[in-house]
């Protein structure tokens, strides 16, 4: 005797389900055929969504023959109950509620029939499923309980890109219509951390590097390399007490002048790399900033390295800096958040030169995003800013519209998480920003390793 397996799809509890094995061990017992396994798929409760992707997955892997059950009905009505095989010889039976779309829209229907009408039963997944596929098991032909239905009265999901519907015991989420696929996003990798970030004289924030390679595993090679080779430079010209690292792990050598600041990091960058990185620097205006309100409107004044700048001559400050350092292609939060007037001298000076990128000015919210688009080109998106997985969602499609460059970033109080590294390459965002190779970030480069080599494994 030929042994069956069963696969039941369900948000049964133990108690429950044992007692719809044990009756089902029991029909098939009676009708002549006790081989048979049967084990559970757990999804989550009273979701229909979770169910169908679940089925769906479990199903590529099964060989002709298995046979899937699919209990689960959060409606509390009556949907008619469905049986039948598909194209490529599985057999299922289920409640019409949508659980078995995705199934049988990957693997076609060969037959489709609808068990006899047992009248309202509390608990169908014991009295009537568990029974009729004891019946698919023993191979009892489908007429015999049950009458054809019609493909065409099949119930569809009808769900949006970007549903969540599935959780894993990692916490991975699969969403759909976001297919996996493989794209390699840049790194901005902070190599000096200043400003808020830093116990140094440095006014900016972060000076970063991004590698130019052409695959992320090549870039996460070189920004480990510029970092190490930072370390040794700093070391030698300033001397070991000056090694210390800042919030994203970024040196933090006690100096005060950009120019030294970015004199280091091209000495690093051409140490063995010949020049193949960029430099990237998120100035964070806000925090060396001052604003005063007059009778002709608000002035901005800033202040760097003991020199009083206005929003024009920061903005000359800006031309002379990248002038004199043609590798800067990147200037994050250039002026204070309200200075518009700053934000959009630059972006029309630059825009085609430079990302001028948006962080403290929209903090990935769509409405500041859509009303403030002129004042940048690029676009920072932190998931705990925002605060959800939708929002980041929405401006990460405002930017793609409106053919803002993207950055999936992190935050200066960074955890050990690593899910920028799959929300860049789930995304496919421009730019990741990792932080430096450093402490807990490492964790971000790991998981951006790892995502490369499933892809290209696939």
């Amino acid at each position: 005797m030929t042994k069956k397996h069963v696969i039941i799809i369900s948000d049964c509890k133990d108690v429950a389900f044992n007692e719809m094995v044990w009756i089902m061990k029991q029909e098939c017992q009676r009708l002549g055929h006790e081989n048979v396994e049967i084990e559970l798929v757990a999804v989550t409760e009273f979701s229909i969504i979770n169910a169908a992707f679940l089925t769906r997955l479990m199903a590529e892997h099964c060989p002709t023959g298995t046979i899937f059950s699919v209990v689960i009905n959060p409606q509390r009505h009556r949907s008619a109950r469905v049986y039948g095989q598909t194209s490529n010889g599985l057999l299922f039976f289920g409640a019409n509620t949508g659980a078995l779309g995705w199934f049988l829209d990957r693997f076609g229907v060969k037959e489709l029939y609808e068990v006899h009408d047992p009248g309202f039963i509390s608990f169908g997944g014991k009295y009537v499923h568990a029974p009729n596929v004891a019946r698919l098991v023993a191979g009892v032909p489908f007429d015999s309980f049950g009458k054809q239905f019609p493909v065409s009265q099949l119930t569809k999901l009808n769900i949006a890109d970007g549903t969540v519907v599935h959780i894993d015991n990692f916490g991975l989420m699969k969403i759909k219509g976001l297919t996996p696929k493989y794209q390699d996003g840049e790194i901005l990798k902070v190599s000096v951390n200043g400003g808020k970030h830093a116990g140094n004289g440095l006014d900016f924030c972060e000076f970063m590097i991004i590698p130019k390679g052409v695959e992320i595993i090549d870039n996460v090679r070189t920004a480990s390399e510029v970092y190490l080779d930072l370390r040794d430079i700093i070391e030698s010209s300033l001397g070991r007490k000056h090694i210390l690292v800042g919030c994203e792990g970024g040196f933090s050598p006690d100096i005060s002048d950009i120019e030294i600041a970015l004199n280091l990091i091209s000495q690093a960058i051409n140490k063995r790399n010949s020049g193949k990185c960029d430099i990237a620097i998120d100035v964070a205006a806000n925090n060396f900033s001052q604003h005063h309100v007059s009778d002709s409107g608000t002035h901005f004044e800033y202040q760097i390295n003991g020199n009083r700048y206005t929003t024009d001559s920061l903005l000359l400050y800006y031309e002379n800096l990248i002038l004199k350092f043609p590798n800067i292609v990147y200037l994050e939060d250039p002026f204070h958040e309200e200075d518009f007037d700053g934000w959009k001298k630059l972006s029309s000076r630059f825009q085609d030169k430079i990302l001028v990128v948006a962080d403290d000015l929209t903090v990935s919210n769509i409405l500041h995003l859509e009303k403030l688009k002129i004042c940048f080109n690029a676009c920072i998106l932190k998931i705990n800013q925002i605060g959800s997985m939708t929002g980041l969602v929405k401006a990460y499609e405002f930017c793609i519209t409106n053919n803002v460059r993207t950055i999936i970033s992190q935050r200066s109080g960074e955890t050990d998480s690593n899910i920028i590294a799959h929300m860049s390459i789930g995304l496919g965002s421009d730019y990741i920003k990792a932080g430096a190779p450093a402490r807990e970030r490492i964790v971000k480069y790991n998981a951006l390793i790892r995502l490369w080599h499933m892809f290209n494994n696939l």
